[in-house]
């Protein structure tokens, strides 16, 4: 949880614990009631007081029709017609639901963040010969970034000076590492996995490929699905329609009892039941769980590692019947693992020892892999004349024999 749902936790126990004091305490009818008000208008305004607030600006700003001013209404009523319990109970209930979308919703925006740990907490400009960590944002277009091995790139832009192979699964899902050189663009959020940088920017950091990327992560719930934009529209009618039938209730009986029944209006009982009908009817739940679902949706997908980038994407899913996949970084972690060595004219060491000697220039994963099995220092002195040829393999000699 964080600070301010532990306030409102810290708030619905302080609400609870009054609540049953209150009602333990001989306090009926004590000074007329007006005591007892008094005493309950606390736990009261301990769980209500931002919801009234909430309730009041929406009214000042035009807004009315909202679950704060339903709330509002529902529960000052309540207490207006010296249901104090009920009252005070009705928005305890509702700050309780809150929380838990809260905590839910909170839960998903973790989910997604870690999904998407790309963004750089600094940028390296050297000055007077030193190295100067300066936040990203502060980085100018055309300036001259350092990067070194093991640091994120954290401004989009073109090698000047230096050599590297870039770890790029983080944005692009693939495991295989690409190498750059002087005069190559390189984006943001790749990991620099080998020799030290020197990056001209081309872009400002808010322009650049992991900000754009991180936006697109933070705004998925903007991209609505079908369903959220019916319940959307949906809400702008039901809330203001459900103030008005309880208007209704409350006083039409009544104006009908007193002109055509010649009877007591019971004005009483038909706001009770009014406010009654205003809180049951309250869409609160009804608006917030197709938005809720989609979004919790988004975030437990996160937490398995798949980014969606909105709810109609979501919705989409729905209906399909077939998935084309992209393996390696996807359904595989591009992970590989020598199980055996056949040849016919070499001892299996010695093919092993070549093997890991030709590769060991290069960061390849199946080059990795065969470094593993060999698993004995390497001597690279050993190593001359390395080709890669890309999609091919490796040509080297070693101790000067082809």
């Amino acid at each position: 949880m964080n600070k301010k749902q532990k306030k409102v936790l810290i708030r619905i126990i302080v609400a609870i614990t009054l609540i049953i004091l209150l009602k333990l305490l001989p306090i009926d009818g004590l000074l007329n009631g007006y005591l007892e008000f008094g005493l309950f208008m606390i736990p009261y305004l301990v769980i209500g007081y931002d919801i009234l607030k909430k309730a009041g600006k929406g009214i000042l700003n035009k807004q009315v029709f909202d679950e704060n001013f339903l709330m509002a209404v529902a529960t000052i009523g309540a207490i207006v017609l010296g249901d104090y319990v009920e009252g005070t109970a009705v928005m305890l209930f509702y700050q309780i639901g809150e929380l838990f979308q809260s905590y839910a919703v909170g839960k998903s925006r973790r989910n997604i963040s870690d999904l998407m740990d790309i963004r750089p907490d600094y940028a390296n400009i050297e000055q007077d010969g030193k190295l100067e960590q300066v936040d990203p944002d502060e980085v100018e277009v055309g300036s001259i970034i350092v990067v070194q091995p093991g640091e994120k790139i954290p401004i989009d832009g073109v090698i000047v000076e230096g050599e590297t192979t870039l770890n790029t699964s983080a944005l692009t899902g693939e495991s295989v590492p690409r190498n750059a050189k002087v005069g190559e663009e390189v984006i943001s959020g790749c990991i620099n996995i080998t020799g030290v940088l020197r990056i001209q920017t081309t872009k400002e950091f808010g322009e650049s490929t992991v900000s754009k990327i991180l936006d697109m992560v933070e705004n998925a719930s903007s991209k609505k699905s079908r369903s959220e934009n019916f319940i959307s529209k949906f809400a702008r009618i039901y809330t203001p329609a459900v103030c008005y039938g309880a208007l209704a209730l409350a006083v039409l009986p009544p104006l009908v009892r007193m002109i055509f029944m010649s009877a007591s209006p019971e004005w009483g009982q038909w706001i009770y039941r009014a406010l009654t009908f205003l809180v049951i009817s309250c869409p609160c739940a009804l608006v917030i769980s197709i938005p809720l679902s989609f979004f919790a949706g988004i975030g437990g997908a996160s937490k398995e590692g798949v980014l969606v980038k909105g709810s109609n994407y979501l919705e989409a899913l729905a209906q399909t019947k077939y998935v084309v996949f992209d393996k390696t970084g996807t359904m595989t972690e591009g992970v590989f693992e020598v199980i055996g060595v056949h040849h016919n004219k070499q001892d299996a060491a010695k093919v092993l020892e070549y093997a890991a000697y030709a590769e060991s220039f290069s960061n390849h994963p199946i080059s990795k892999s065969l470094k593993n099995a060999y698993g004995k220092d390497i001597d690279q002195n050993r190593v001359s004349d390395v080709q890669e040829i890309s999609g091919n393999g490796v040509i080297a000699s070693i101790d000067e024999c082809l």
